[in-house]
């Protein structure tokens, strides 16, 4: 027997005598009693019966092999239509199926006549009717189920659509809600406009009454809710009341949540409204009268303890912002004072500005009756004899200035901790040493050190150069240990002269030289120096040395552009305008 396909059903057939190499075999199930003795096949009948039967079995051949081509044409057709299918149905961007939202609507008849015209181009590839008819049987079942699968995806769409459409429209409507929460009469229209979203929604899906109840009274609560959340931040009193007027139209879910939110706003406002009452109502009062008023007036309220301690911290507040109105008060003043002593000044009243004594007046007149009294003291013991020593020391250094100066430039630990102002003040150095100082000082203080390696790897470079003429940092050593300090200061007015050219500090090995070439100079000319004897340079007496005008100027220029530390309200002093000239002049060898 054989079968083959035609559309969705199978053919059987009987299975036929088969032609091959020139003879024929009878196929089982068709053999015939062989007959005894002599047969027709003896008188030449034989030779007909086989041409028949070999005609027979050409045809049935023949037949198969194009029932053969149309199976595998109507296969064929098959997959096609498949793969046409898919892409009409499932492309991920052009597909029906990927559809969605308002675009899904409209996709039935389009895709059908995408569709057929699909199932004639593949028809038409088809060469014989029976393969056509057979293709167009399995097309139209196919096309059923293709219809079938766009009306049930265009529906879900429309639901799909329509829920998310409903539930935007809700959530804009309660967000107008919120927006306008002071606003009665829109709030109610805004209530109402839900209601008839959800009313319509229910219809169309045919709810039954117990969900569309619950969904109105969903809806209500959640009105009520937006209006109290929102009014609970600026007034959770009005919310507090607001929410007891509607509150049989809030869940109650809802409406726990609500109370259990708003309890401690309301109780925070109450207290807070509770101490700035007594507290702006007894502005001067001291905290124990503070705690004892509010004491008295709300006796029985379940907040008084929380009452109590916001007034304790509203006067806490109050005393703590005095204190730095005062504090600042005060710092406005003592800056000026400041900046007279920096100058070299004994301080004065007229230092300080008058909107600056007014302010210090106002908020502590004590305090500015106490500060004119030191100005005043201060003023009285600054004899004649205190300003003249005062000049000297800005022309001239001292014995005693510069062994106190040494001292400290040589020893960083001590002078990291020594009140250079007291010094100052005291007379014990001169105003550019204190400058000089206060720049060692504050590198000393800032630093992790580098500045104090400095200075101590300076002395050394130092004591090495005078060692080897008997020049040694010896106080019980008469004399010696006055001309290692005029040494030492000399240099270091050297350096101060390479940091302006160089931009940077000397190496140990520049300094060590700088060391060896003063040692070596000597200075007699009286075009620059008036004096009448040879003499080595750092110990020129510094008070004889004349600047001419031109250098003055570019010396105070360089200096004011490579302080360190030092503020430009700090006056350059004279001193220090001799020292380097006196150097620039000794490093040029006396030629301007």
């Amino acid at each position: 027997m054989k079968r083959f396909i035609q559309g969705a059903a199978i053919i059987t057939t009987p299975e036929v005598p088969r032609y091959d190499s020139g003879r024929i075999e009878p196929t089982q199930g068709f053999n015939t009693p062989r007959a005894q003795g002599l047969g027709p096949e003896a008188f030449g009948a034989g030779i007909g019966q086989g041409l028949q039967q070999s005609s027979k079995t050409m045809f049935a051949v023949a037949s198969e092999e194009r029932a053969k081509a149309d199976r595998t044409a109507t296969i064929q057709a098959r997959t096609a239509l498949d793969q046409a299918e898919v892409d009409l149905l499932y492309h991920p961007q052009t597909g029906a199926l990927a559809k969605r939202g308002k675009d899904a609507f409209s996709l039935e008849e389009p895709t059908l006549k995408s569709f057929d015209e699909k199932t004639a181009e593949i028809e038409g590839g088809l060469a014989t009717p029976e393969q056509k008819s057979t293709f167009k049987l399995l097309a139209g079942q196919r096309r059923v189920e293709v219809d079938k699968q766009i009306q049930r995806h265009v529906f879900s769409e429309i639901k799909t659509y329509a829920d998310e459409a409903n539930k935007a429209s809700l959530q804009s409507t309660l967000e107008n809600v919120v927006r306008n929460y002071q606003d009665p009469e829109r709030i109610e229209q805004e209530r109402k406009f839900g209601l008839a979203v959800i009313m319509s929604d229910t219809d169309n899906k045919g709810l039954p009454p117990e969900v569309v109840k619950a969904k109105v009274a969903s809806w209500e609560s959640m009105v009520h809710k937006g209006v109290i959340e929102r009014m609970s931040v600026d007034n959770p009193v009005k919310a507090q009341e607001y929410f007891d007027v509607n509150r049989d139209n809030i869940i109650p879910t809802d409406a726990v949540k609500i109370e259990h939110a708003l309890k401690p706003l309301v109780k925070e406002v109450e207290v807070n409204a509770a101490a700035d009452d007594i507290f702006q109502t007894n502005p001067t009062a001291s905290r124990a009268d503070l705690v004892s008023a509010i004491r008295e007036r709300y006796k029985g309220k379940p907040w008084l303890q929380e009452a109590e301690a916001e007034v304790r911290r509203l006067y806490e507040d109050r005393e703590t912002a005095t204190k730095k109105v005062k504090n600042d008060a005060e710092e406005a003043v003592y800056s000026y004072i400041a900046r007279a002593k920096l100058d070299g000044r004994v301080p004065k009243l007229s230092d300080i500005p008058g909107d600056v004594w007014a302010n210090l007046a106002k908020v502590n007149p004590e305090k500015v009756g106490k500060i004119a009294d030191e100005i005043r003291s201060a003023q009285e013991h600054a004899t004649d004899r205190t300003r003249a020593e005062q000049d000297r020391r800005d022309t001239k250094a001292t014995v005693d200035n510069l062994t106190t100066w040494g001292l400290l430039k040589t020893n960083p630990a001590t002078l990291r901790s020594t009140n250079l102002d007291a010094l100052l003040a005291q007379g014990k150095i001169s105003k550019s040493q204190y400058q000089d100082l206060t720049t060692d000082q504050l590198a000393i203080r800032q630093g992790k050190g580098e500045h104090e390696a400095l200075l101590l790897s300076n002395k050394a470079a130092v004591d090495g150069v005078l060692h080897s003429v008997g020049i040694r940092d010896d106080p019980k050593s008469e004399g010696k240990s006055e001309r290692y300090m005029k040494f030492y200061d000399a240099l270091n007015n050297r350096m101060k002269v390479f940091e302006l050219e160089n931009q940077r500090r000397p190496k140990q090995d520049e300094v060590k030289t700088m060391a060896r070439g003063l040692l070596a100079e000597v200075s007699q000319d009286v075009n620059f120096w008036p004096i009448d004897k040879t003499v080595r340079t750092f110990e020129v007496d510094i008070s004889r040395v004349r600047v001419p005008s031109i250098d003055r100027i570019e010396i105070i220029r360089a200096i004011r552009a490579n302080q360190l530390g030092i503020s430009h309200t700090v006056p350059i002093s004279e001193e220090q305008i001799r020292r380097v000239y006196l150097e620039k002049q000794a490093l040029s060898g006396g030629k301007k």
